[in-house]
């Protein structure tokens, strides 16, 4: 009987990875994002369609309710980026222990592509440039700069709905310094049970908080700001490629990516790939708000 243990530690770690990737990809979800499983050419532009800012209009008893021309916009990213993390194990490994196996290279997968993904987020935030900006020291950041932002953004006639800060370890730290102790002062409607129990801020003043050391910088912005998409390789043409390849979905957000496996008959190795293609780009700047350290 065959051993079908490279096939299952394969799935397994696979399956992990999605959701490790998931974590490490929490910011997305604040993001205007598409994970497709159809198979594209690494290039190929694809079509996001996001909300534009409508008006109100007055009602005329000539013209009735007269919708306005377009309220989607459709922008154009190009899935440029082609990513992959990967792994070899042997036989003698894979016996050894399956279950330690599938977490290991699973949060080592997730953090290789997770962190590429949000290094060329960052980067298009870099590029695209915004004229709201403003100094803030690390150490003297707190509740009330957060407030001063989501002031800005409000004279600025930004959405309310689906606002979002990326901030550095260190801005995270004092603001988690500044919240707990607001939350020891006796307020007993302000809980700071997770910023305490596990450092995490949560929503704030309207923004969901994440941290990321891959900036130095802080980030404002709501779901229109950023669009990213995510795509699969296109299969080889040749029938036999002396592997399998196959895709693994995440069921709950449809995230995919195209799992490369071959078994190395001479070394007794399994040889595993995860790969992705994505696109990014900054579709308003106009709702970006930046902060930079003094």
């Amino acid at each position: 009987m065959a051993n079908t243990l490279g096939t299952v530690a394969t799935a397994a770690i696979s399956q992990e990875t999605l959701k490790a990737l998931l974590e490490e990809l929490s910011w997305l979800t604040s993001l205007s994002t598409t994970y497709s499983d159809s198979q594209v050419s690494k290039g190929q532009n694809l079509i996001l369609r996001v909300p534009s800012v409508g008006t109100a209009q007055d009602f005329s008893s000539g013209t009735g309710y007269v919708a306005e021309d377009a309220t989607l916009t459709d922008a154009t990213i190009t899935l440029d980026q082609h990513k992959f993390a990967g792994y070899a194990v042997t036989d003698a490994e894979r016996d050894s222990s399956l279950i330690n196996l599938v977490d290991a290279w699973a949060n080592a997968n997730a953090h290789a592509l997770g962190k590429s993904v949000v290094e060329y987020i960052i980067a298009a935030l870099v590029s695209a440039g915004t004229s709201n900006t403003s100094v803030i020291a690390a150490g003297s950041f707190g509740l009330d700069d957060l407030i001063d932002v989501g002031s800005a953004m409000d004279a600025d006639n930004i959405p309310t709905g689906g606002r979002w800060a990326l901030i550095p370890p260190a801005y995270h730290a004092a603001l988690e310094k500044d919240i707990g102790t607001t939350g020891n002062f006796g307020n007993s409607t302000f809980s700071v049970d997770a910023t305490i129990t596990n450092g995490a801020l949560g929503q704030l003043r309207g923004f969901q908080i994440y941290k990321s050391s891959l900036t130095t910088n802080l980030y404002f912005g709501v779901k229109e700001t950023v669009g990213v998409l995510t795509a699969v390789p296109a299969l080889p043409e040749v029938g036999n490629t002396g592997g399998d390849i196959s895709y693994v979905v995440e069921p709950n957000s449809g995230l995919t990516v195209q799992s490369r496996s071959h078994y190395d008959n001479t070394l007794a190795q399994l040889n595993n790939i995860l790969t992705l293609y994505f696109g990014a780009s900054v579709l308003r700047s106009d709702t970006l708000h930046e902060v930079t350290p003094s």
